[in-house]
């Protein structure tokens, strides 16, 4: 049995153990287990209890019975069906065809899934009832939901997730749902990391950018971006920084921070820094648990003891319980509570966060389809990665097998 992981990508995001033993012996590789995506991997936000993915078809055919614009409101609030498109520059494309002056989305969702979420755009020039978007994989729909002269309360309750795998082989299906057995005898919980989308799935560099721009290193941060080997998911950036003089870098980063769509790309990055802060952190602490308990034992201890970590950052205030492993954490990485006060970000300081340490998986389905299929459906509240769930149940194969 082998709690550690052994792969290079979780290494590199700090995701050094899962929650619950693997079996080494198991012979499943990546030819054998496919997560097609995106249509294989959906997700839905869940706001004010009801379901988007169900709520955006009933909208979208009252679309032909009405006209096709809305007078001018403060604050519109659209449903948007996104394939192979993130989030932000979702908001960042509506906000520019409607002449918006800002938008806001509920969370970031995978770009290569198919994903309804909500999209709040405010004080808009023109205000379209249904506008669709197709060029090359990128499809996205979006229908108005409603609009309002104020700002409306919408509560991001869970994240719905709808999820198929093909199996090919019969011994593979089983380990999956011993797996699956193994995670509901211990209260559908698992360790809550940040997932594999927060760093950039093929190229998950983004926590390392982040880096670059704490340490102040712009330079660095460019050739970093640039890089055509990594090739980071950053394109709106890239297109500005990587033909640039770079006698002129640190005067374009300030001009883009004042901008909000750009200023929100480059925040990601540091947030992505504070995640794999998070990750590393999180996984020394379950490893020093698992030399005293077993595992049940140990989820128990970290849920009574440790039910919330620190997303390190701004005068973090730490529990003397994990002080010692949040200074050796921030040791090894060389960085000091007060870089997190970036100055070419217009002196914004990222004051870190406290997340819960273990999640619950809720209402959870599974079936097996046939021969050589494996259906899974949940929630996860906002925040939690599905991804995290399947490097769990999975064998133990590479994780962009199913990111």
């Amino acid at each position: 049995m082998n709690i550690v992981t052994n792969h290079l990508l979780d290494l590199l995001l700090g995701l050094y153990t899962y929650t619950y033993p693997h079996e080494q012996s198991i012979e499943c590789t990546e030819k054998v287990i496919e997560v097609p995506r995106p249509q294989g991997f959906r997700v839905s936000e869940i706001v004010n209890g009801i379901a988007i993915d169900e709520l955006y078809p009933s909208i979208l055919a009252g679309l032909n019975n009405n006209r096709k614009y809305w007078d001018e409101a403060q604050v519109c609030v659209f449903i948007a069906r996104k394939v192979n498109l993130d989030s932000l520059t979702l908001g960042y494309l509506l906000q520019k065809r409607l002449h918006c002056k800002n938008f806001a989305i509920l969370g970031l969702k995978e770009a290569k899934a198919e994903a309804h979420q909500i999209v709040i755009l405010t004080n808009c020039r023109r205000i379209e009832k249904h506008i669709h978007l197709h060029r090359g994989r990128l499809d996205v729909d979006v229908v108005l939901w409603f609009c309002a002269n104020n700002m409306p309360i919408l509560i991001h309750n869970f994240n719905k997730f709808h999820i198929t795998f093909n199996v090919k082989r019969p011994g593979c299906i089983q380990y999956i749902l011993s797996r699956v057995h193994t995670l509901m005898n211990n209260n559908s919980y698992v360790l809550n990391f940040f997932g594999y989308q927060r760093f950039g799935t093929r190229n998950p560099i983004t926590h390392i950018l982040g880096k670059k721009i704490l340490e102040g290193d712009e330079h660095g941060f460019l050739e970093l971006l640039c890089n055509k080997v990594f090739k980071p998911s950053a394109q709106a950036l890239e297109k500005i920084l990587c033909s640039l003089d770079p006698g002129k870098l640190q005067k374009t980063l300030s001009k883009l921070a004042c901008i909000n769509y750009y200023r929100s790309l480059l925040e990601l990055f540091v947030q992505a820094y504070q995640a794999y802060l998070f990750n590393k952190l999180l996984s020394m602490l379950w490893l020093n648990l698992l030399e005293k308990y077993i595992v049940r034992d140990a989820l128990k201890k970290l849920k009574r003891d440790y039910a919330h970590l620190p997303v390190p950052g701004y005068k973090t205030r730490i529990d003397e319980r994990i002080a010692k492993i949040y200074d050796e954490l921030l040791a090894e990485e060389n960085v000091k509570p007060e870089m997190f006060c970036v100055e070419i970000l217009r002196n914004k300081c990222f004051y870190g966060d406290y997340r819960e340490s273990v999640v619950a998986i809720e209402k959870f389905y599974f079936r097996v389809e046939g021969d050589n299929a494996l259906e899974l459906k949940f929630l996860l509240p906002p925040g939690s990665y599905a991804t995290i769930l399947l490097r769990e149940i999975l064998p133990v194969v590479n994780p962009l097998i199913y990111t």
